[in-house]
């Protein structure tokens, strides 16, 4: 079983590294700040977990960009959705703008809430899906170093079959949950934009570092496991 424990203070074992998380505020240098992370699951895969040197940025540079495209891509398939689900809405608020007309039709528009309803459970569905095997599709790209390596669903797939994994997802996403609700208490006390965007910002670098490497050494244990049994196959 992983240590989740060394995931969540890992970002704390260096304060002072964790001032780049203004490298994610601008866009294109968010880059950098992303390879960073990625840099946390390639070092928690050789059983580092103190926080790694700013360095090397144009290669943070590089590999952040990959592991946005990667996750962009992976992302397509709800966006389509989403936008196949706008065309549907519309329409149907159009109508409901006028509710006596809305009323009288009803019958008509049934069979467009029905469908539509059935949309957004399919929409849920696959963005539960999306968001289980992303962050494990880039990992594998950070192993590797392969973009290609990203899309192979039936790898991906078989390493986020286990109670690791499960425990460093569901861990991921409820400190990603915490934070974001913790910076909207901070901000309702502030009322103040700019620092809400600042905190949210960092919150989600530190729960990006604790992410990845959970899920890093989530990855490092399977490939350890699937090597010793294939050495054992052997003998």
């Amino acid at each position: 079983m992983i240590n989740v424990l060394e995931g969540l203070k890992r970002p704390f074992s260096a304060p002072q590294k964790l001032l780049g998380f203004l490298t994610k505020i601008i866009f294109i240098v968010s880059f950098i700040g992303t390879g960073y992370q990625l840099e946390c699951a390639r070092t928690a895969m050789a059983g580092q977990f103190q926080l790694p040197e700013w360095k090397n940025f144009w290669q943070l540079f590089k590999r952040g960009f990959f592991a946005e495209v990667i996750k962009f891509i992976y992302h397509i398939p709800m966006f389509v959705l989403t936008i196949y689900l706008m065309m549907k809405i519309f329409p149907l608020m159009g109508a409901m703008s006028n509710p006596e007309t809305f009323l009288a039709s009803s019958a008509e528009y049934l069979p467009i809430i029905q469908s539509t309803q059935s949309l957004i459970i399919v929409l849920i569905i696959v963005n539960l899906i999306v968001a289980w095997l992303w962050p494990m599709a880039i990992v594998r790209y950070a192993w590797t170093g392969k973009f290609s390596s990203a899309f192979n669903i039936g790898a991906i797939i078989s390493k986020t079959a286990s109670v690791n994994y499960v425990v460093a997802w569901l861990v991921s996403a409820v400190y990603y949950a915490a934070l974001y609700v913790l910076s909207i208490w901070i901000n309702s006390i502030m009322q103040n934009l700019w620092l809400m965007i600042l905190l949210q910002t960092f919150f989600f670098f530190v729960a990006g570092i604790t992410m990845m490497t959970l899920i890093g050494k989530t990855y490092a244990v399977s490939e350890q496991t699937r090597t010793t049994k294939a050495l054992s196959t052997e003998v």
